[in-house]
């Protein structure tokens, strides 16, 4: 027979994880707004370990549970998305499109900015890439938002999405000291490559 436990002694799991629950919610949001609000600091700090933010990883698969849905749902509304249902298998694979893309795009830009100067590890571009991937996702959907009651383009969002280039370009330069409108061009002309590239293959594979 098992020895009684205090009350003092007693699991509070149920507080215990809510708290953790909230804390981990306060840290994402915090991540995000700073990022947002000053993207060339959050690059410096970040990358030199000043600066506490949730790790990437953890935004991407936090954030994916609501704009995920959004994005299919608001499409669905919109009459854009008029495919049939299909696989969850093949959902996934489109889901994690724009993530591949940041990973290839992250060890091309590395390369690149290493050639520049820079001396940060790899994983650290791609970071910031992820981070940037959530805000241009987001960004997407506001702009389907406006879509759903201004009646207009898929234009809006995708320039929307476009215009987060500018973050990215702003978070590289902080992190890795070289001068944004390089790592803007880099962005721009390596990521319409991939861009393409991602997009032959998944129409090859019949998952676009």
């Amino acid at each position: 027979m098992s020895a009684p436990v205090s009350n003092g002694d007693e699991p509070r799991w149920i507080r215990d994880g809510i708290a953790l629950w909230l804390s981990e919610i306060r840290l994402l949001f915090v991540t995000i707004w700073t990022f947002i609000s000053a993207p060339r600091r959050f690059g410096a700090e970040w990358a030199s370990g000043k600066l506490v933010a949730m790790n990437p990883v953890g935004v991407v698969l936090a954030s994916a549970t609501v704009l995920l849905p959004a994005d299919y749902g608001l499409q669905r509304l919109l009459r854009w998305d008029q495919r049939p249902n299909i696989s969850i298998a093949i959902e996934l694979a489109r889901a994690s499109r724009p993530y591949l893309l940041s990973a290839l795009l992250g060890l091309l830009i590395h390369l690149a900015l290493r050639l520049l100067g820079s001396r940060r590890m790899l994983s650290t571009t791609i970071g910031i890439l992820f981070y940037v991937t959530v805000w241009s996702w987001a960004a997407w959907c506001v702009g389907l938002v406006v879509c759903y009651f201004a009646g207009l383009g898929s234009a809006v969002p995708t320039l929307m999405a476009g215009a987060t280039l500018l973050w990215a370009a702003l978070a590289l330069d902080g992190a890795h000291r070289v001068r944004w409108y390089w790592c803007l061009g880099l962005l721009i002309v390596v990521g319409f490559g991939l861009i393409q590239l991602i997009n032959l293959m998944q129409r090859y594979a019949g998952l676009s």
